[in-house]
């Protein structure tokens, strides 16, 4: 498991090594363009692994082009990216990306809940273009946040999954523990809307554990 810190500038990109995040995800959809160059630059004398992602609105993001435009934003990133977030939508793009050597994590953010059968169908969907599967749902119930667990407790192959908003914001924490992938953290400026600091992920992480 990986505690992954979002980093949407370059003050943020700077909290989050020194909190010793073990991935940085940029959010190149939120990232000012007068921060690029130093963020990449920054990027490329680091260790921690890196993830690009352009998230797209559709998805909680602010990306709102083509899967062309999506592509040729990707271009300058593809030498120090380890992993790319691709959605569906720009699930073409995958082959080419993996050939930079970047390991693709498949990604579905979803303003709902789908049943067990809808999710193992998403799952294969997502493994027939990507490497890691990362589905974000919104747990309208305890029920609901129960089949969560369960679909990523039982997962015959490595999957990372997380929730959408505040309501179930504990899941975040919780689902490491039954086998998700990657937790996605903040370092002082949330990427979205129930984001736990890096420093409280941790301590959750160490009284649940």
């Amino acid at each position: 498991m990986k505690l992954v810190v979002s980093v949407l500038d370059l003050d943020a990109l700077f909290r989050a090594v020194a909190a010793g995040a073990d991935a940085i995800e940029v959010r190149l959809d939120l990232l000012p363009e007068p921060d690029h160059k130093g963020v990449r630059e920054t990027l490329a004398t680091i260790a921690t692994p890196r993830i690009i992602t352009l998230r797209s609105a559709a998805e909680g993001g602010a990306f709102l082009g083509t899967a062309e435009e999506w592509r040729e934003r990707l271009e300058p990133w593809l030498a120090i990216a380890d992993y790319v977030d691709i959605e569906r939508p720009f699930a073409a793009c995958a082959d080419g990306i993996r050939g930079s050597g970047a390991t693709i994590i498949a990604s579905n953010h979803r303003n709902d809940m789908p049943g067990p059968a809808a999710l193992r169908d998403l799952e294969r969907e997502l493994r027939g273009f990507g490497d890691l599967p990362k589905i974000i749902v919104a747990p309208a119930s305890i029920e609901d946040a129960i089949l969560l667990l369960t679909f990523t407790a039982t997962a015959k192959r490595p999957v990372a999954t997380g929730v959408m908003g505040e309501k179930f914001r504990y899941l975040r924490a919780i689902l490491p523990l039954f086998g998700s992938e990657l937790a996605f953290c903040h370092a002082g400026s949330p990427t979205s809307p129930g984001q736990y600091h890096i420093d409280e992920m941790r301590q959750l992480l160490e009284m649940l554990q």
